[in-house]
C-alpha cells in the first residue's frame, strides 16, 4: 500500500476505492505528444516506433521470454492456455518488424496487448492516453500541406480509438488527455 495519500481526505473517505482498485489491474499508458510527421506515413511509422519501442509493448515484453533457441514463448502458464499469437507480440517488441506493420496490424495493437495483459493479470487494463490530438495538431498546424493526409489520419485514429476502447471487451476504464476538445469523436458506451 502506498503511503503517497497517507492522512490526506481521499485516502480516509475512498479507502475502500484504493483497496479495491490500486495495484489490481494491468496499466497500458501511451503518449502522443512526441509523434512528429509532416504526412500520414510518417506520422503512422512514428507510431508504430511509440508503440514498439518507447512504449506500451515494450514495457510488458515480461509476459514473453526466450528460450534457449531464440524462439520468443509466453511467459506465463496462464498465457499459454489462452489462444494468443506469441509471435503477434514479438512482432510489436522488435522495432524494425513493428514499423513495417500496415495500418490494420496497429489499429488493432492496443487491443491485443490488452488482451495480453487481461489474460496474464485476470483483471480488464485501464488505458491512459495523453496527448491524444497531437497526431492530428501536428499535422494540421505543422507542415503537412496534404489535405487527404489529414484525413487518412483523422480516420486512422478513429478506428484506432474504436478498437483500442470501445470494441474492447478487455479494458475497465480509460483517460484521455487531450487539448482539443474530443466530444463527437466517440459515441455511446466508448468512453468507460
Amino acid at each position: 500500500k502506498t503511503n503517497l495519500f497517507k492522512n490526506l481526505k481521499i485516502q480516509t473517505e475512498e479507502n475502500i476505492f484504493f483497496e479495491r482498485h490500486c495495484r489490481t489491474h494491468p496499466v497500458l499508458h501511451l503518449d502522443f505528444g512526441s509523434v512528429r510527421g509532416g504526412c500520414f506515413a510518417g506520422v503512422k511509422k512514428h507510431l508504430a516506433v511509440i508503440l514498439a519501442v518507447n512504449g506500451a509493448f515494450v514495457e510488458h515484453k515480461y509476459v514473453v521470454k526466450k528460450t534457449d533457441n531464440g524462439t520468443l514463448v509466453w511467459a506465463s502458464e496462464k498465457l499459454k492456455n489462452v489462444d494468443i499469437n506469441v509471435k503477434t507480440f514479438g512482432k510489436y517488441i522488435d522495432r524494425e518488424e513493428c514499423t513495417m506493420s500496415d495500418e490494420v496490424d496497429l489499429k488493432y495493437s492496443l487491443k491485443f496487448l490488452s488482451e495480453v495483459l487481461h489474460a496474464y493479470y485476470e483483471e480488464k487494463v485501464f488505458i491512459l492516453i495523453d496527448e491524444y490530438d497531437a497526431l492530428t495538431m501536428n499535422m494540421v498546424f505543422g507542415k503537412c500541406s496534404n489535405k487527404d493526409d489529414i484525413d487518412l489520419m483523422v480516420e486512422f485514429l478513429k478506428c484506432f480509438m474504436a478498437n483500442t476502447l470501445k470494441f474492447n471487451n478487455f479494458v475497465k476504464r480509460s483517460l484521455i488527455f487531450a487539448c482539443d476538445r474530443l466530444s463527437g469523436a466517440f459515441s455511446g458506451d466508448s468512453t468507460r
